[in-house]
Parts: structure tokens; C-alpha cells; sequence
């Protein structure tokens, strides 16, 4: 009975200093932009120095959740807790970069969890912004559904099996582009709604531009670093032949 005690003392003893709960040294939190789906939650950079352990994560969350509130650790990972209490929940998500420095932890090959509104999620080193390409296959083709960029590809096609319309989205940002039945592309539309500019480009079977509408002067335009992170670089880069 007394080894009895003793065990379980012991084993309360061991769970209660894996779930303990450190404050963080420091937190420098920063919100980037509106999020999108395929934002890579990641770590940009690792460091330990001394007796200090400092990494800079990327992840999406609430705009009114972005804090973290400390870290715990159980076994080799240290998982970042947000603070959820005393707020309302706002109607958008933000990309959120946090600088974090804590006390270096007695862990050779840590890994890095955050446990926030989106669910415990493992955070792994790189340097893409957004998550990597996804693809299907279709008739022995392959296609892409999302880019390493975060647009959305969507396809229709004629009866005959041939492309008809790719429809490209992120965020505000659009691009349709429709093909003629012999591949040619019969017309590309460029909008972006949160700015009311649009381009339209239209051409005949034989690829002749008959039509040309912008509300954009392209030889002028000065866009802001705000219209560049919502993609308004793609009105003015991107050419006739797109596919």
C-alpha cells in the first residue's frame, strides 16, 4: 500500500510538471493583412542564444485573438497558448508574425505547437509564406487547384472535353479567362472589387484583340503597398497568354 501512495505521488507529481505553464520573456506581436486559407502557419526563424530561445511564427487567428498569452511543454514540445478571455470575437481572421523570445528549454529537438481558436496545429520551419501548390488529376492531365501563391483555380469545359473557362481568385482579386473552342482565349477579365478597377481583354478565333476596356490607366498607375499585398500587381503583370 505504502509503494501504492508513493507511485501515485510520484506520477502527479510528473504530470503536473509537464503541463506547467511559463511565461513568455517576450512577445512583439504584428498583423500583416486579411488572412486567406492557405496561409502557411509556420516558423520563419529559430535562435538560441545563451539561455534564451528566440523564434519568430507565423499563423492565423482572430484579429481580436492574435496574443499569446505563454507556452507549456510536455515531453519534447512547447506548445504557445492564446488568451482568449475578456473578448468579442470580430468578423475577420488576420496573419499574425510574432516575435517570442522564453528561457531556453532542456529539449535537443523541441517541437512547436500553438493551441488557438483554429486547433493545436504543429508549426515546422520555412520560408513559404503560403502553403505548397495542390493538384488533380483529370483525364491523365494534371491540374492545379490552388498555387504556391494562394489562388484558387477553378475550370469549365466544352461537351467536346476542351477547356472553356479558368477562373483564378484570391481575396478581392479575380481573373476569368475563357477560351474559344479551338484554344484560343476568347476574352480575359482582371478585376479587383475592393478598388472598383477592372481590365478586359476580348479577341476573335484567330487571336485578334477586337476589344480593349480598363478603368486602370496601366502606363500611370502608382499602386499602394496596400493594393500590392491584396494582388492589384497582377492587373498590370500579367499578359494575354495566361493559362
Amino acid at each position: 500500500m505504502r509503494f501504492l501512495k508513493i507511485s501515485l505521488l510520484f506520477f502527479s507529481i510528473s504530470v503536473f510538471s509537464q503541463t506547467k505553464t511559463y511565461e513568455l520573456i517576450d512577445s512583439k506581436l504584428e498583423c500583416h493583412s486579411t488572412a486567406t486559407n492557405r496561409v502557411n502557419q509556420r516558423i520563419i526563424s529559430s535562435n538560441i542564444d545563451r539561455d534564451t530561445l528566440s523564434i519568430k511564427i507565423q499563423y492565423t487567428e482572430n484579429c481580436n485573438y492574435g496574443d499569446i498569452l505563454n507556452y507549456s511543454i510536455k515531453k519534447d514540445t512547447i506548445q504557445f497558448n492564446f488568451d482568449f478571455s475578456s473578448k468579442e470575437i470580430a468578423d475577420c481572421d488576420c496573419v499574425f508574425t510574432n516575435n517570442i523570445k522564453i528561457k531556453k528549454p532542456k529539449i535537443k529537438n523541441p517541437i512547436f505547437k500553438i493551441n488557438n481558436t483554429l486547433g493545436i496545429k504543429e508549426l515546422k520551419l520555412s520560408d513559404n509564406y503560403y502553403l505548397p501548390a495542390e493538384y488533380i488529376i483529370k483525364n491523365n492531365d494534371t491540374l492545379m487547384i490552388y498555387d504556391d501563391n494562394g489562388h484558387r483555380f477553378t475550370r469549365t469545359y466544352y461537351e467536346s472535353g476542351k477547356i472553356s473557362s479558368i477562373w483564378i481568385k484570391k481575396n478581392s482579386y479575380s481573373e476569368r479567362i475563357v477560351y474559344h473552342e479551338n484554344g484560343k482565349i476568347k476574352s480575359i477579365r482582371q478585376s479587383l472589387p475592393d478598388f472598383d478597377h477592372f481590365i478586359l481583354r476580348e479577341w476573335d478565333e484567330n487571336g485578334k484583340l477586337i476589344k480593349f476596356e480598363s478603368t486602370i490607366e496601366i502606363d500611370n498607375i502608382r499602386l499602394t503597398e496596400e493594393q500590392q499585398n491584396k494582388d492589384a500587381i497582377l492587373i498590370i503583370s500579367r499578359g494575354k497568354n495566361v493559362k
